[in-house]
């Protein structure tokens, strides 16, 4: 895992080494084993890496350049990630004629593979990354992003140039030394980050994208970029979901789960390095804890290390259980007290990282775990992407509900659920509710599931450009949502309603929220995260279930609990959900109240235009304990933090 970035230019600018060292600060935290800066002057060429050393210590360094073939010149890359199938890749590419000069570098397996065989290189590749390649033949840029997401990689492009790396802060110090243009606020990410709490395939700054997950992009000697996707949900005709064979077949289905995340686990136990694993009390972290715990005793490995966070509240406090698990397990088991004064000093140190907010605050108890993992090791695996792919929201089973129980629903009055913790079963409730009366099919009510602001409250707070946004806008419909709505009532029982809501978070709420959050916390650290249920084979495997044979005995991620069976007592395997999170609602109403309306009400939010009588209004309100506007406030703190950043 590292920090890369690369910059191309097309006008008579220079790239230099001052250029080269700015980027490198940018990425620097994001790798501390080593920095290092590769450019070509003739061709206007700069590209740097800050280095978080895992595999091929000696052999791995970066960029890296090499000439494969006297007849096409040089190659470079600079490549964030892991290729987990690098050795068989390799002797692949020996057995054609290839040689290597590294030992077992999985970067210089990028390179000759994509000599060899161009992009359809990113078919073959097994792993997360983000990676640039500069081909010296014919001036052009290849970049590169894995499947699921779980590496970002920004860009800008002009006809000056092109800057490309690891975070909107690294580009966006490219961007301003090739134009003195000003910078300006996207308005249409500006609304999908109040609604969502992410800004999805771009970022708040005017002009700086991200390459779409699953795709590789080219830009040529011309100055053009085009992309192609080289991988998609499989098993589903426009929106509408195809029968598998182990729909049918319970017995079967868990079995092979059972296979493939055992061998998804094994393939991400290779390192150089120390390597451990998060353990909260939930299904998805035990099912990779005891994988990865049966592994290494398999390999003589012994123990794995597992870490957790213990939260001051009860009802967000996860340790005891996790305990618990890590001593059926087997496993060394680590336990981090929260550190609650630093909320405000760690969100401004991780924006200062990466240049761009999150509305989602578990961004803090992930960062807290990433450092106190780090005291012990290099690398983490996770149990992201349980959620998305084996039907572990709430949200699933309420679209189910909401088609037996709509009318029930609707004549609840939302008033009877107040409060503000999250966690508390009756705010959920009100949010069901809420839901069900939405206008629309259940496209629109699933959005107000998952929305922060709906545009009654962006237009209230966000003030006149927001307005005239949504205005320009006119009307907003969810990606992937308008045929399902054309093609199958509320309910259908066919499980598409399910399978729908679960691509559509796998594809926007997992990569613009949860892995980038990962991102964020573990590379600030640094700690280099895998998450193993996002494997290539077990995706494919999921996305082919139907929803409701993925709720084995009828609970949400039946199949991962089924799984978890095999190693753990069944009181352990059939807790409820909790999630991984703090009490913010409560710290704003108490610990952090002060602060909080500090740091609303210090200019920055009104210099943006927001409607500052609305955010002191959601603040008391909140604050007085009439309504849970944890997520709404906590997404405008961010935005503060950020533009403070932006104009610093």
């Amino acid at each position: 895992m590292c920090g890369i970035a690369g910059v191309v230019r097309r006008d008579r600018g220079a790239v230099g080494r001052e250029l080269l060292e700015r980027l490198l600060s940018k990425i620097s935290m994001r790798g501390r084993d080593g920095a290092a800066g590769w450019m070509n002057h003739e061709q206007q060429v700069g590209l740097v890496h800050a280095r978080h050393s895992v595999i091929d210590l000696p052999g791995g360094g970066q960029p890296m350049t090499a000439e494969l073939d006297a007849k096409f010149g040089q190659l470079s890359v600079v490549f964030n990630g892991e290729i987990y199938n690098h050795r068989a890749l390799r002797k692949e590419l020996e057995g054609i004629g290839h040689k290597f000069t590294s030992d077992h570098s999985d970067t210089e397996v990028l390179l000759h593979g994509y000599r060899e065989w161009g992009g359809k290189m990113m078919e073959k590749l097994e792993g997360m990354f983000a990676f640039g390649i500069w081909d010296q033949s014919n001036r052009s840029l290849f970049l590169a992003r894995d499947r699921s997401g779980k590496k970002p990689l920004f860009y800008w492009r002009s006809d000056k140039g092109i800057v490309f790396g690891s975070t909107v802060s690294v580009v966006l110090a490219g961007m301003k030394s090739m134009s003195a243009m000003n910078v300006e606020v996207d308005g249409e990410a500006m609304l999908q980050y109040l609604r969502f709490g992410y800004t999805g395939g771009r970022s708040l700054v005017k002009g700086i994208e991200e390459l779409e997950p699953g795709c590789w992009a080219l830009a040529g000697n011309d100055g053009q970029l085009w992309s192609e996707r080289y991988w998609e949900w499989p098993g589903v005709t426009g929106m509408v979901r195809v029968a598998d064979k182990y729909d049918d077949d319970t017995a079967e289905l868990i079995a092979r789960s059972h296979l493939t995340l055992k061998q998804a686990v094994a393939k991400r136990l290779e390192a150089d390095v120390s390597l451990g694993c998060f353990l909260s009390s939930g299904i998805d972290s035990s099912v990779v804890a005891a994988l990865a715990q049966e592994a290494m005793y398999e390999r003589g490995l012994g123990k794995l290390k597992t870490f957790c966070v213990e939260m001051p509240e009860k009802s967000y406090d996860e340790s005891r259980a996790s305990k618990i698990i890590a001593k059926h397990l087997g496993t060394e088991h680590v336990t981090l007290r929260t550190p609650v004064g630093d909320a405000f000093s760690d969100l401004e140190y991780l924006m200062n990282s990466c240049g761009e907010p999150t509305a989602d605050s578990s961004i803090l108890p992930t960062y807290w775990l990433c450092k106190a993992a780090r005291e012990h090791v290099k690398v983490a695996l996770s149990g992201d992407g349980g959620d998305e792919l084996f039907c572990g929201y709430d949200r699933y089973q309420a679209l189910r509900m909401m088609g037996k129980h709509g009318w029930w629903l609707k004549g609840m009055p939302s008033g009877m659920f107040k409060g503000t913790d999250a966690k508390n079963r009756r705010v959920r409730m009100g949010r069901l509710v809420d839901a069900a009366k939405a206008k629309g099919g259940v496209g629109q009510k699933y959005r107000r599931m998952v929305e922060i602001f709906d545009d009654e409250l962006i237009g209230e707070v966000g003030g006149q450009k927001a307005k005239d946004a949504l205005l320009a806008e006119d009307g907003f419909v969810m990606d992937g949502w308008a045929e399902i709505e054309a093609g199958m009532k509320l309910g259908g029982g066919n499980g598409d309603v399910m399978n729908t809501a679960m691509r559509w978070d796998f594809s926007h709420y997992l990569v613009n929220d949860i892995l980038r959050k990962v991102d964020r916390a573990s590379m600030g650290v640094p700690l280099e995260v895998r998450c193993p249920i996002l494997d290539q084979d077990v995706c494919e495997l999921a996305m082919r279930m139907k929803g409701k044979k993925l709720m084995v005995d009828g609970m949400q991620k039946g199949v991962l609990r089924r799984i978890a069976g095999m190693y753990l007592p069944k009181d352990l395997t059939q807790r409820e959900k909790m999630g991984f999170a703090v009490p913010i609602g409560r710290w704003f109403q108490w610990e952090l109240r002060d602060e909080l309306r500090d740091r609303l009400l210090d200019g920055n939010l009104e210099a943006m235009g927001f409607e500052m009588e609305a955010v002191r209004r959601l603040m008391n309100e909140h604050q007085v304990g009439e309504k849970d506007h944890t997520h709404r406030l906590f997404g405008l703190l961010q935005l503060s933090i950020w533009w403070k950043w932006l104009n610093g």
